[in-house]
């Protein structure tokens, strides 16, 4: 699960409630993997304080540019709770919905960030976020 602090709960942006809504204008959080480090392939995961979630996988092709696929829909298993001083959301995502297999490398890319609206900031585990497989932690599955 993904805890984030605020002190400010009362201010938190969590308008958007329909599965691939737009997630821009609330506070949200996002989760980018590559199951297969080098292959260019990542998928992406962003969720609200309510739960709400936007997900998609991205290629990117030979000359850099990229290629978004938001139909791409995980089986996922949600649960979002809103606390005092804290928005905590937590999700299940089989490893199958990424095309991997269990006993596959269990080194992927990692990467997720935190959007927090009120102070129009973002944070990053591993800055800056891109689709480079060289600019990403590495999450050890075991």
């Amino acid at each position: 699960g993904i805890e984030c602090m605020d002190n400010m709960m009362g201010e938190v942006s969590a308008g958007v409630e329909e599965r691939d809504g737009h997630l821009r204008y609330d506070d949200n959080f996002s989760i980018l993997f590559e199951p297969v480090r080098g292959s260019q392939v990542f998928y992406q995961v962003y969720a609200n304080p309510v739960g709400t979630v936007f997900d998609q996988m991205i290629e990117i092709c030979p000359f850099g540019t990229w290629v978004l696929h938001p139909q791409w829909d995980a089986p996922l298993d949600v649960a979002a709770e809103m606390l005092e001083d804290r928005w905590i959301v937590e999700l299940g995502i089989p490893l199958s919905a990424m095309g991997v297999e269990s006993g596959d490398d269990p080194k992927w890319g990692f990467n997720f960030m935190r959007w927090h609206r009120r102070l129009d900031a973002t944070s990053a585990f591993q800055p800056p976020i891109r689709f480079d497989s060289d600019r990403m932690a590495i999450l050890r599955l075991e």
